[in-house]
């Protein structure tokens, strides 16, 4: 029981309190990514987030992962990759990937 506890505490500590290192926007410059201390890469889906008519949910990544194991001290896009890099592997993911996963949560 106390694991289950622990692991609900660092949930609730990681979604207040995160540090951005890095962020970068799409090639359409429709959504702006950020990289975190927790090695999380979140999608922000900026026409949503930035309509006069936004609550907070809008506001709210479209799409999180976990890229790494470590923090994300950079990111950068290229027009068909998302490239990443902590203190370990560089990563690229494919923009097309990206963008589908979050139009599938948006619609969810």
């Amino acid at each position: 029981m106390t694991t289950v506890y622990q692991n609900q505490i660092l949930n609730d500590r990681k979604s207040q309190h995160l540090t951005v290192f890095s962020q970068c926007f799409s090639p359409c410059g429709n959504y702006l990514v950020i990289g975190n201390n927790y090695g999380t890469i979140s999608v922000f889906n900026l026409m949503t987030a930035l309509s006069s008519n936004a609550n907070e949910h809008h506001r709210k990544p479209s799409f999180s992962y976990q890229a790494c194991s470590g923090p994300i001290y950079s990111i950068v896009s290229s027009e068909l990759f998302l490239i990443c890099a902590g203190s370990g592997d560089i990563k690229a993911y494919k923009w097309a990937d990206i963008l589908q996963k979050v139009s599938y949560y948006t619609i969810q």
